[in-house]
């Protein structure tokens, strides 16, 4: 009967510890907030579906997007 008690007792103080820190696991709330500094960029060209060339202050950069999967049909 004891062993049965402690079993629920460890169930109920994992479900509370696992309630509590479930948005830090998920990524909807981080420990330390990090601030992005914004930056306007100009799409010079699409090359696929999920590769594009733009550029910031005169300077072309690349870039492939992740988990984008486009295949031509």
């Amino acid at each position: 009967m004891l062993k049965r008690v402690l079993i629920f007792f460890g169930i109920i103080i994992l479900l509370t510890l696992l309630s509590v820190f479930y948005p830090y696991l998920t990524g909807e709330k981080t420990i330390n907030p990090v601030e992005y500094e914004r930056e306007t960029a100009f799409v010079t060209r699409v090359i696929d579906g999920d590769t594009l060339v733009y550029e910031i202050n005169n300077i072309s950069y690349t870039c492939c997007l992740l988990d984008i999967d486009n295949k031509e049909v």
